[in-house]
């Protein structure tokens, strides 16, 4: 967030380690290899000059023109999932900062039918079993859902909070205000 009001999110992905492995040359930008979200036919085939369908989704919140957060994680198709629910922790669960952002999270793809939710921060146990009664398989995975960063403004203007997601490491950085 910049002093006069102006919000950026990004979330940036190069898909598998360190992406195609090929600079831009003269530009210093590493290509991307995520080809996945591409179809072999149809109007999100792979063409030239097409742009490929993305999961990714910056996220800027605000109400009445001023932005009261930004937020965003890498995570492929798990993204949107993440980024709501951060926002709901922090909209509906009056969660600070911290708490939406360590909060533990879940992901469920449609296929296969799995929900999948991470080892580092568990599911309380009641609401495992809540999802096994309703029929779900519930994955608890090694791999993290995301490495979320947000930003929350006071719509007050009495200060702004950073959160770096430690699940994979990062930095997230508020501009101190006047």
């Amino acid at each position: 967030l910049h002093a006069p009001g102006h919000a950026v999110s990004s979330t940036v992905t190069l898909s598998a380690s360190f992406g195609a492995k090929v600079v831009a040359p003269k530009t210093r930008v590493l290509l991307s290899n995520a080809l996945g979200a591409f179809s072999a036919s149809g109007p999100n085939e792979v063409a030239p000059g097409k742009r490929m369908a993305s999961s990714m989704s910056p996220t800027v919140l605000s109400r009445g023109g001023k932005a009261l957060a930004v937020l965003g994680s890498p995570g492929g198709d798990t993204i949107p999932a993440i980024v709501a629910q951060i926002v709901r922790n922090l909209v509906d669960g009056g969660m600070n900062v911290e708490q939406a952002g360590r909060a533990p999270r879940l992901y469920h793809p449609l296929l296969p039918e799995r929900v999948r939710t991470e080892k580092l921060a568990p599911l309380p146990k009641a609401v495992i079993a809540e999802l096994t009664g309703l029929g779900h398989t519930v994955d608890v995975s090694a791999i993290p859902l995301g490495d979320a960063k947000l930003i929350v403004v006071d719509e007050a203007g009495a200060g702004a909070w950073a959160f770096a997601d430690d699940r994979e490491g990062g930095l997230a950085a508020a501009a101190k205000g006047d």
